[in-house]
């Protein structure tokens, strides 16, 4: 069965899928560009799947809003989601699932020796997540 989950939020040229993860039946997909705190902040969006389709149930934002490229690398385990923002010295933040639809920023992580342009959280293929651990890098 193929599914086609689209930008809930379209924006031009808003980079919706620019990562994924998938745990299970959950879905987390990044939309590099999205303009929801002025130009090309960056979220996440949490999907779904049920009854043999994908829905979204929530849009995932840092709380600062002063953050770039948010979406750039994402991760995804069990109740825990996690977005890497590389701009500047770059963080990763980490939400967790409080109840359907319902994500709380719990922590934003930044390199103790980050640096302007240090692209800390930038890297997709190690910014990931499992049960018992968090792996990230710079690029």
């Amino acid at each position: 069965m193929n599914s086609i989950v689209t930008d809930p939020t379209p924006a031009a040229n808003g980079g919706f899928g620019w990562s994924v993860a998938v745990d299970g039946d959950t879905a987390l997909i990044s939309s590099l560009l999205d303009l929801t705190h002025g130009t090309s902040r960056g979220s996440a969006h949490i999907f779904i799947f049920a009854g043999g389709q994908w829905a979204h149930s929530a849009k995932l934002i840092a709380a600062s809003g002063m953050t770039g490229g948010f979406g750039y690398s994402v991760g995804l385990h069990g109740q825990v989601a996690v977005v890497g923002s590389p701009d500047v010295e770059g963080a990763v933040y980490v939400f967790v699932q409080q109840s359907v639809g319902v994500w709380n920023e719990e922590a934003k992580i930044e390199a103790s020796d980050g640096a302007s342009h240090d692209w800390f959280g930038s890297n997709r293929k190690s910014t990931r997540l499992n049960s018992s651990h968090l792996d990230l890098s710079r690029m």
